[in-house]
């Protein structure tokens, strides 16, 4: 199987990318002095469009600057600017070093304090000056020197120990310079990558990251990439135990294979299931309301039937105020009567079977 790939890699593209996924995963594995110091609260900026304004004047006309600069943050506050750069064979230039230094002087003429700079190597050759510019003459000499990682010098059994995801990155880089013109060799590299991001301890995010890069980074013919997808959800992750697999002629889109790996099915089907989870809530969201506004309507009749209670015996009250009040008036009408008559209070008193006191009271 040594058929040659259609699609070409986007080493800088891929990079880059999951340099700014993971920027504190690059730290930690590229740029171990100064990781510890960072401040893992705030995460690092991607400061592009103002470095690409900061050095375009010394740029040729038409070129594109790909390099990136991370703005991170120190523990005491201070900033810290990293200029990345990412060097593949087919993009070596003759005045690399220098445009790093150029990169330096500009960050330094804006009094920027603390300056990294590195450079990674992913291929077999390396250029010359790959980690130093030196301008030497008489009574002025600069040398300036830059971080290097060299992929082909990183040692495979050491990035298998590592748990940073990065360590998978550069295997993926080695892998891709000995599986040149190889498809079975890459196939099986591809196949190990992706074993290798499941089992160790990642979090989900990572896991999608790294598949992506290792996706399209050991890149293979369609088929053989059909037939790899299919074959590790049979075997791998959480697909092979908790969804139907789908037919092999299924051509994954990538996003989809990444959420059948990590989440055991595809964006439709979870996009379905949250969707029918919401349903299901905005359901009980609609039978509580439904249940609360039963129980205020409960509330309300309680409350109507104790006010017609309570008008019902203010209406009681106000009755026997008035008949209280009549027989009072047809008591003083009588004494008033009986006076009239002659009578006197004793009298009146033992005919009307009233107090004394009230009798004389009406007088």
């Amino acid at each position: 199987m040594k058929e040659e790939h259609t699609r070409t890699i986007d080493h800088d593209g891929n990079w880059k990318q999951l340099i700014h996924n993971l920027p504190f995963d690059f730290f930690a594995f590229f740029l171990p002095e100064i990781y510890p110091d960072i401040d893992k609260n705030t995460k690092p900026v991607f400061i592009d469009k103002e470095f690409h304004k900061l050095v375009k004047d010394f740029l040729k006309s038409g070129v594109t600057i790909k390099d990136k600069l991370v703005k991170a943050k120190y523990l005491n506050g201070d900033d810290c600017w990293c200029v990345i750069h990412i060097e593949v064979q087919s993009s070596f230039e003759t005045d690399f070093a220098k445009r790093m230094y150029r990169y330096f002087i500009r960050l330094f003429d804006r009094d920027y304090k603390n300056i990294a700079a590195i450079a990674i190597y992913t291929n077999d050759d390396i250029p010359q000056n790959y980690k130093t510019f030196e301008f030497v003459q008489p009574y002025a000499k600069v040398i300036y020197e830059f971080g290097v990682y060299k992929v082909n010098d990183a040692d495979e059994e050491e990035l298998l120990k590592s748990s940073n995801p990065f360590a998978l990155a550069v295997l993926a880089c080695k892998y891709i310079n000995k599986s040149k013109g190889n498809n079975d060799l890459r196939l099986q590299f591809k196949r190990k990558l992706f074993k290798l991001a499941l089992e160790r301890n990642y979090s989900k995010e990572q896991i999608g990251y790294l598949i992506k890069f290792i996706e399209f980074m050991l890149v293979l013919p369609n088929d053989i990439e059909r037939q790899l997808k299919h074959e590790f959800l049979l075997t791998h992750g959480k697909m092979a135990s908790t969804t139907p697999i789908l037919p092999k002629d299924y051509d994954y889109p990538l996003p989809d294979f990444i959420h059948r790996l990590v989440h055991g099915i595809g964006i439709d089907e979870r996009i379905e299931k949250a969707a029918e989870k919401a349903r299901k809530r905005a359901q009980k969201e609609a039978e509580r309301a439904q249940k609360e506004a039963e129980r205020a309507q409960k509330e309300t009749e309680r409350a109507q039937k104790e006010t017609e209670r309570a008008q019902k015996e203010t209406e009681k009250a106000r009755k026997a105020e008035e008949k209280l009040q009549l027989v009072k008036a047809n008591q003083i009408s009588s004494i008033k009567k009986l006076i009239a008559l002659g009578f006197t209070v004793e009298q009146i008193s033992e005919i009307l079977s009233l107090p004394v006191d009230e009798v004389r009271s009406v007088l």
